[in-house]
Parts: C-alpha cells; sequence; structure tokens
C-alpha cells in the first residue's frame, strides 16, 4: 500500500510540474489506466486545475508500452458521432 501511496505522489508531481501550468490551454484531459490511482492522483489539491478539466472518456491501458499509449492518444482524440433518423412525420 505504501508503494502504491509513493507512485501516486510521485505522478502528481509529474503532473503538477507538465499540466498545471498548462492547464489554461488545455480543452480536456483525458485520463487512463487504473481507475483509483488516478482518482487519488487527482485528488491532490495542486491538480484543481487539471482535474477541472478531465473528460468522461476513460481510456483502457494495459501495459503502459510507447506503442500503446499512442494508441491511447489516437482514442483520446477520437469524436464519437452519432446520428439519428429524424422521427416520423405525423399526418
Amino acid at each position: 500500500m505504501n508503494q502504491a501511496k509513493a507512485a501516486a505522489g510521485s505522478a502528481a508531481d509529474i503532473v503538477a510540474r507538465i499540466l498545471v501550468p498548462a492547464a489554461g490551454e488545455l480543452a480536456a484531459v483525458v485520463t487512463g489506466g487504473d481507475r483509483r490511482t488516478i482518482d487519488a492522483i487527482l485528488t491532490d489539491a495542486r491538480l484543481a486545475p487539471v482535474a477541472a478539466l478531465r473528460a468522461e472518456r476513460f481510456l483502457d491501458v494495459g501495459e503502459p508500452r510507447l506503442a500503446t499509449l499512442e494508441q491511447g492518444l489516437t482514442r483520446a482524440r477520437a469524436v464519437v458521432i452519432l446520428v439519428r433518423d429524424p422521427p416520423a412525420a405525423r399526418s
């Protein structure tokens, strides 16, 4: 448990250093991986500007390898479009 807490703290430090200064330029922050860990990281008060930008979309990330993370970027930028037929006209 202490190891996981330390890892979350280190991750929060990285987010604070890299994303917080850029938060004003970001449209959204798409997260992924272990949901509990991400939730724990984003509870850090320093990360409030980033947490406020968190998108509803949550990506599955198996192994954090470069190819997997690159695919995540593509999926994070994807747009879901729902096309519906108009309701039938009443006569």
